[in-house]
């Protein structure tokens, strides 16, 4: 068996909208009824991931935010990435209050996960990446409040303990991307 690395893009930009819309999403976000303490070993987050709506626009702190977000991903995968389409979906938001984490995992059955920090106050714990082979971990520690993280949803990644008393939330989606004919006719 042969094991070897190829190209995968990530990346890390700010929002262009980010100090217009947060307080109007945190705000929705605080007042979501569906929000629920995901707890176990590894976990331990304030979240709508999993609880039923019954349609997209139940999730009133995404509509805030649909559009802004859209032309930010359009941005970043169609040209900053290069590929010729995509679509967005599967959101939700996640809060870590003090003792806050979200273990070691990987996001199944999408090309892209994307990552905003709504709420990122000074001290937060960063967004940690596992290299899968030699198992070494690096952390994002240039984030800031505002950016969006964009990577394959394949690279292992965790949220460290939250060990403030501040309050981090963040919003996260997935992406589906297409390559166009731009791929097939290049040469190396």
């Amino acid at each position: 068996m042969s094991i070897f690395y190829i190209d995968a893009p990530c990346a890390i930009k700010p929002f262009k909208k980010h100090d217009l819309l947060k307080e109007d999403t945190l705000d929705y976000i605080d007042h979501d009824m569906r929000k629920s303490n995901l707890k176990s070993e590894t976990m331990n987050i304030l979240s709508d991931w999993g609880s039923t709506y019954k349609n997209k626009g139940d999730k009133k702190y995404w509509e805030v935010i649909r559009e802004s977000i859209h032309e930010h991903m359009h941005d970043v995968l169609i040209n900053d990435f290069g590929y010729v389409w995509f679509e967005v979906g599967n959101y939700w938001y996640q809060q870590y209050i003090e003792g806050g984490k979200h273990g070691w995992h990987v996001h199944m059955r999408t090309m892209f996960t994307s990552v905003y920090y709504l709420e990122y106050p000074e001290g937060s714990p960063p967004t940690e990446f596992m290299n899968s082979i030699t198992k070494q971990v690096f952390a994002l520690d240039e984030i800031k409040e505002g950016d969006i993280l964009t990577f394959p949803s394949y690279v292992v990644h965790r949220a460290t303990e939250n060990k403030t008393k501040n309050r981090k939330t963040i919003l996260s989606w997935h992406s589906e991307t297409e390559c166009g004919n731009s791929y097939a006719t290049s040469q190396t």
